[in-house]
């Protein structure tokens, strides 16, 4: 006996069906570890918001506080710390905006053509100041081959990376 027409059909839709239910569960699996990394992302981003709030709110009190006298450099060092909470404070923010427009679907590259040596002095000079203690030994040659690049979002990724690998490292980097 020969199966016939209708049951090899069934069997066929059967099988796509199937196949497309699997990729599903697979697309739904990263889709939920894609939520999970950007939820992980953003608790970390209010983290440091929320320690770079209290830096600068301590120091302004500090300051403020007419029960205590402080010396010209303590007054700096204070002056300092609201500087860098400040710097950090708006580099999460940004963040922010970025993680958001992302999900949002929302981000337009603005992509020109820039020197690589430009990019790079410019992250590093931004680098020293936020990482004192860290020496940078830069030794680009100008005139270089141009990238096409979107600047802003390119100097915040390497000013993260290079920020990470700063804290976590010894106190040099280097660039050639």
């Amino acid at each position: 006996m020969k199966p016939d027409r209708n049951s090899q059909t069934n069997s066929s839709q059967l099988e796509n069906l199937q196949t497309k239910i699997t990729e599903l569960d697979r697309e739904l699996e990263e889709a939920k570890a894609i939520n999970q990394s950007m939820w992980s992302l953003l608790v970390e981003i209010t983290n440091r918001l929320q320690m770079s709030s209290s830096a600068i709110k301590a120091a302004v009190s500090s300051l403020l506080d007419h029960d205590i006298f402080w010396d010209g450099s303590t007054q700096h060092e204070l002056l300092e710390i609201i500087d860098n909470s400040a710097d950090q404070v708006s580099n999460q923010i940004i963040l922010l905006s970025l993680a958001f427009r992302s999900e949002a679907n929302d981000l337009e590259m603005r992509i020109e053509p820039y020197e690589i040596q430009e990019i790079f002095i410019s992250v590093f000079d931004k680098l020293g100041k936020e990482y004192p203690e860290i020496e940078l030994d830069i030794d680009m040659q100008s005139g270089g081959s141009l990238i096409l690049v979107d600047y802003k979002y390119l100097t915040v990724a390497l000013e993260l990376l290079f920020g990470v690998v700063a804290a976590s490292q010894s106190p040099r980097l280097n660039s050639r």
